[in-house]
C-alpha cells in the first residue's frame, strides 16, 4: 500500500499535474449549465490528495462563468501530509466521506485516481449521492481494467475498473444519467525496469443525483 503521507512532499510529478488538469477541464466541459448563484458553488473532491483536481476544477469554473462565480472546494483524504498540502492550495479538509457530510447538499463531487484505493466502493458511491444535492454532478476518473502493472508494486483494492460494470455501480447508488468516457492516455515506466513504459488508460464517468432525492 502507498505511504501517502511519506509521498506528498514528491506527490506533484510533471504527468500527474498533466493528467489532473486534464481531467478537470473535461470535467467542466461535460457541465451544462455550469453550476452558479448567489449561494456559491460547494465542490467536493474525494481523494483529493494535494489539492490539484479541486483547485483546479474551481478556477476554471470562475473563469468559465466569466469571475462571477463563488466556489468552495472541500477536500476528502485520509492522508494528513496531503491535506496540508491541499490546505496550502485554498481547500477546505477533512479525512473521510462521513466528516464530508457537514457541508451536504454539495453542487458537484470530483474524484481522480481515488476509487481503486478504495475497499467499499458502492458504500463510497452511497455517501456520494447523499452529498449531492438534487441535479449535483459526480465526476469518476480512475483506470480501466486490465492494467494490473500500474500498481504491480502495491497491494490495492482494485487494478482498474470494467467500464460496463462501473456504470452500474453508478445507477445503483441512485444516480442518474451515467456516461463514460475516454478521460486520459498515459505511460508510466516499469517499476522492475524503468527502460520499459507501459501506456495506460483513464476513464471518466459522470452521473448526476436524481432531481426527486
Amino acid at each position: 500500500m502507498t505511504n501517502f503521507d511519506e509521498e506528498a512532499p514528491q506527490w506533484d510529478t510533471p504527468i500527474r499535474l498533466e493528467r489532473t488538469r486534464a481531467l478537470a477541464a473535461q470535467m467542466l466541459s461535460q457541465m451544462s449549465p455550469l453550476p452558479g448563484g448567489p449561494d456559491g458553488v460547494t465542490v467536493v473532491d474525494l481523494g483529493c490528495g494535494t489539492g490539484v483536481l479541486g483547485s483546479s476544477f474551481a478556477r476554471g469554473l470562475v473563469d468559465a462563468r466569466g469571475g462571477d462565480c463563488s466556489v468552495t472546494v472541500v477536500g476528502v483524504d485520509p492522508s494528513a501530509q496531503m491535506r496540508e498540502r491541499a490546505s496550502e492550495r485554498g481547500l477546505l479538509v477533512v479525512d473521510s466521506l462521513e466528516v464530508a457530510q457537514q457541508f451536504a447538499p454539495v453542487d458537484v463531487i470530483v474524484s481522480s485516481m481515488a476509487f481503486h484505493h478504495i475497499d467499499d466502493v458502492a458504500g463510497a458511491l452511497a455517501s456520494c449521492t447523499a452529498l449531492l444535492r438534487p441535479g449535483g454532478w459526480l465526476f469518476v476518473a480512475d483506470l480501466d481494467e486490465g492494467q494490473e502493472f500500474f500498481h504491480a508494486h502495491l497491494d490495492t483494492p482494485i487494478d482498474g475498473f470494467n467500464r460496463d460494470g462501473f456504470v452500474e455501480a453508478l445507477e445503483s447508488a441512485g444516480l442518474s444519467g451515467v456516461t463514460i468516457d475516454d478521460g486520459f492516455v498515459g505511460s508510466k515506466p516499469d517499476h522492475a525496469d524503468s527502460t520499459i513504459s507501459h501506456a495506460y488508460t483513464v476513464f471518466l464517468a459522470s452521473a448526476r443525483a436524481l432531481a426527486g432525492q
